[in-house]
């Protein structure tokens, strides 16, 4: 997702978040009350981007399908396919924010000068995942693939599409993304809102 409206957190983005809620712990609420669509609905916006959207059951849970095409910068063309679940969550609410390009850089020359953050905020270095013409210049390893490709960013797009369908609540089905925004998920989501059926559990 776009870069420019991501607010950083923390230097492990959700993991404390994640940390937080488990040591509180969790207790039984219930059924839950599972929703999709009532049959594909796709919606497509300018420049290519697009959402896709197919029925499921809540057996199936949530898969998504999301890659991106940054052709022009080190983070090139990636693909992933994931199907949400707690634990695997908790790994990838580790993935920072992307800044890149001018923001990019401007985060390099303060950090090689020393100044590694705005104090009283979170607008530390190590809170974004810094890239610039010549690559990741703050990677984190755990993120980096057996053919040796940096994941994180798409990672953290997939985070971010995560928390735009929860505002349509507990979803199943299978949604595959490709170029999506911040403001592009939100608009997404309010077209497939109508589209919404009840499914049994």
């Amino acid at each position: 997702m776009a870069s420019a409206s991501s607010i950083p957190s923390f230097a492990s983005c959700l993991r404390d978040v994640i940390g937080g809620l488990r040591k509180a712990g969790l207790v039984e609420a219930g059924l839950a009350k599972f929703s999709t669509v009532n049959k594909p609905i796709g919606v497509q916006f300018a420049g290519g981007a697009y959402v896709w959207f197919e029925p499921g059951n809540p057996r199936d849970g949530l898969i998504l399908d999301h890659q991106f095409h940054h052709l022009k910068n080190p983070l090139g063309a990636q693909r992933i396919v994931y199907k949400v679940e707690a634990d695997s969550f908790a790994f990838i609410g580790q993935a920072r924010p992307l800044v890149y390009g001018r923001r990019a850089e401007a985060t390099e020359l303060l950090h090689t000068v020393g100044i590694s953050g705005i104090p009283y905020t979170s607008l530390y270095y190590d809170n974004f995942c810094v890239v610039t013409k010549e690559g990741f210049k703050n990677p984190k390893h755990q993120f980096v693939d057996n053919a040796g490709r940096n994941m994180e960013v798409i990672l953290h797009e997939l985070v971010d599409i995560m928390g735009a369908l929860a505002l349509l609540g507990r979803i199943c089905g299978r949604v595959t993304t490709y170029r999506l925004s911040h403001k592009l998920a939100l608009e997404a989501c309010r077209c497939i809102e109508p589209s919404l059926v009840d499914c049994k559990t």
